[in-house]
């Protein structure tokens, strides 16, 4: 019975997905979302200043802080999601944030979103985020992580089927 041989470039092909899946777990960062309502009179591109202000920002990590961890990752964005920008109507705003802790990211936009309403000017939280569950795309490290392992397989059954069309040669002889 043959023993089988790896190709030598095995052990390499092992450490580059072994360090491709410590980058993807590194980098992957989740998004979560809460929505504010703003009243007629008040401009939202003002509601979406507001919320990008990094006063504001800290001000709702630092409650955070000793229980989430990464607090340096975190990237909060808004934009009008519906209606007039200058205040001619009533107007909605998505409040996004975004961390490699889905828990902390969902904190994150409802803390914001509610620190906004509670300053009052017509704005109203209109819906709270869920716990997301799905990266916000892929990184270049699950890139990386999904192309080691394919390379591995096509080299695998590359040896695996030379070795067996070698065999049948040396049968025949």
């Amino acid at each position: 019975m043959p023993t089988r041989r790896w190709p030598w470039f095995t052990p390499f092909l092992v450490l580059l997905v072994v360090v491709g899946a410590a980058l993807v777990l590194r980098t992957v960062t989740y998004q979560a979302s809460a929505t504010l309502e703003v009243a007629e009179g008040t401009p939202a591109t003002h509601v979406v200043d507001r919320v990008e202000d990094p006063a504001l920002v800290e001000g709702v990590l630092a409650g955070m802080r000793a229980d989430a961890p990464l607090t340096d990752q975190v990237a909060v964005e808004a934009a009008v999601l519906s209606g007039p920008e200058d205040g001619a109507g009533d107007s909605r705003v998505l409040v996004e944030a975004s961390h490699p802790d889905p828990r902390f990211a969902s904190a994150v936009a409802d803390g914001t979103a509610a620190t906004v309403a509670e300053d009052g000017g017509g704005v109203s939280v209109a819906g709270f985020s869920e716990v997301p569950t799905v990266p916000d795309g892929p990184r270049p490290a699950l890139l990386l992580l999904g192309g080691a392992i394919a390379a591995w397989v096509v080299a695998f059954l590359g040896t695996t089927l030379l070795g067996a069309a070698r065999q049948r040669r040396v049968v025949r002889r």
